[in-house]
């Protein structure tokens, strides 16, 4: 094998190493979070990798600097070569480099200087620069969901049968109970409006996310919806930190609202009675009752008229998980466009009726009812924007507690409904509705099914573009060198590194 090859082959060891590294570096950055295992891996593939490639790189940089030793002083002293060679290597080792620097200097050999001492420094840097490379790329542990990695096994999600109470977390037997703690969760979700995600388009969009979101909201014009995705839980994450996201969701949808025009108490006997029409269908009216601590200028108040509770309201019921919902936007001061004259004439009110849709849980495994909710439960949530806490009637005679329930929104509450239509007034209703849901999965007890285990994992963090830098120095370091070799091999004469270099092995003697 001629040495130019063999010189060439060290250079291409170089490159070869050198992709195999950048390619470990990238694999594993693209699996994201990894296991602990992995991570022994890659750094002993690295460390294999680090070593072979000193070990190459050494021994290139050694034959390449012994190559262009050979021909620069070939080039420089000609005949007499010869003897500054055998001066040289009779020195010690330490005084070879300085002698051969005077000699280089008597004879005004520039070029052989610049070469001694960019040998002495490449051969110095060289090593600091492998080890550099280690620099630009850490393993991290994992933090947070960012940073998890799944198994098979037990693990923790909330007991979604029912609502439970807040402190004590204990089943909700009573439905006066449920409906309390259903509205204080519903109340919640403008607390987790920091931690939502608006304007999805739809539901693949939801679980392709990565985000710990708290829920969904699309806010798209006559297709609003609520949606929220179930989690899972390592039964070790007591702070509920590093979830894994399950393909589980569910929504709730408000569509198809209609407006009825408020025309107003008629019965001057009963002031809070009203009468409402259609403002599409005069046929459709009818009367409804509001009590005067619910009522208030300018406000929003939420109405659930059914007698019996949601779940067993026949009446009231527009599916086997939805509700019909009542609004009533109250009188106004302010003019109609709020962006128009403001003396302009104010805002009637108005009545909206909707129905209030939960959705069932989607992708649920059916072998594992844990992961549904039921329809009582559902139905609850529906209605649950205009829960009190309280019925009137006996206690001792469920068929007759009246639970028809009211709620009021002043001006400025996110809940009032001033300067909206039909469309955003379901919006509200079905928003409410999904956030209690959210939270109720967020605050029931645990129990534990089979599931995804989320584990801590770890990343890696490569800094970019300083750890693509040092690698393309070291390796164009390493061909630059090689080029110079076959380029002054043909330097006033054609003959090959071999050639010259079997005449004589300058500085090679030890």
């Amino acid at each position: 094998m001629t040495r130019p090859l063999h010189l060439l082959y060290r250079w291409l060891g170089t490159a070869l190493l050198t992709a195999l590294l950048i390619a470990t570096v990238e694999i594993y950055q693209a699996k994201g979070s990894f296991t602990s295992a992995h991570k022994a891996a890659f750094n002993t593939v690295m460390l294999a990798l680090t070593v072979l490639l000193g070990l190459n790189l050494y021994e290139g940089l050694k034959e390449l600097a012994k190559a262009l030793k050979d021909r620069l002083i070939q080039l420089a002293h000609g005949g007499d070569q010869q003897r500054l060679v055998e001066d040289i290597d009779s020195q010690p080792a330490v005084w070879r480099l300085l002698k051969l620097l005077c000699r280089t200097r008597e004879s005004a050999s520039k070029m052989l200087a610049a070469f001694c001492v960019t040998s002495l420094s490449i051969n110095i840097v060289a090593p600091v620069a492998l080890s550099a490379t280690s620099l630009t790329y850490t393993v991290d542990d994992g933090t947070n969901y960012n940073d998890t990695y799944t198994r098979r096994g037990m693990v923790n999600i909330s007991n979604l049968r029912c609502y439970y109470m807040e402190f004590g977390q204990q089943e909700c037997s009573s439905q006066v109970t449920v409906q309390t703690v259903a509205h204080s969760y519903g109340e919640m979700t403008l607390a987790s409006r920091l931690i939502s995600r608006s304007d999805y388009s739809d539901i693949a969009e939801v679980l392709q996310s990565k985000q710990d979101y708290q829920y969904y909201h699309r806010r798209t014009r006559n297709k609003q919806q609520a949606a929220y995705r179930f989690k899972e839980y390592n039964p070790n994450d007591i702070q509920k930190t590093y979830p894994y996201f399950t393909n589980r969701t569910i929504t709730a949808e408000a569509k198809g609202c209609v407006t009825y025009d408020d025309k107003g108490p008629l019965d001057k006997k009963d002031p809070h009675k009203f009468t409402y029409v259609n403002a599409d269908d005069a046929t459709d009216n009818g009367t409804i009752r509001i009590p005067e601590d619910f009522l208030g200028r300018e406000g929003t108040t939420y109405i659930y008229r059914g007698f019996h509770d949601p779940t067993t309201a026949e009446a009231q019921s527009c599916g086997s998980r939805c509700i019909w919902m009542w609004a009533y936007k109250n009188l106004s001061g302010h003019p109609k466009d709020p962006s128009g004259d403001p003396n302009g004439p104010p805002e009637p009110s108005a009545f909206y009726k909707c129905p209030v849709n939960i959705s069932d849980v989607m992708n649920a495994n059916p072998n594992q009812p844990e992961h549904l909710i039921p329809d009582s439960t559902a139905k609850m949530a529906a209605a649950s924007i205009a829960f009190q806490g309280r019925y009137v009637g006996r206690p001792d005679k469920p068929s007759e507690q009246d639970h028809r329930s009211y709620q009021f929104y002043a001006t400025g509450s996110a809940w009032e409904i001033h300067h909206k239509d039909a469309d955003e007034v379901g919006d509200r209703f079905s928003l409410f509705a999904l956030g209690s849901l959210a939270n109720m999965a967020t605050l029931n007890p645990s129990i534990q099914i089979p599931g995804n285990v989320p584990y801590l994992g770890h990343s890696l963090r490569v800094y970019e573009p300083w750890f693509y830098i040092l690698w393309a120095c070291i390796v164009g370091t390493h061909l630059a060198l090689f080029g110079a070799v076959v380029i002054l091999t043909w330097v006033r004469g054609t003959g090959s590194i071999q050639s010259y270099g079997e005449e004589m092995d300058p500085l090679s003697s030890q």
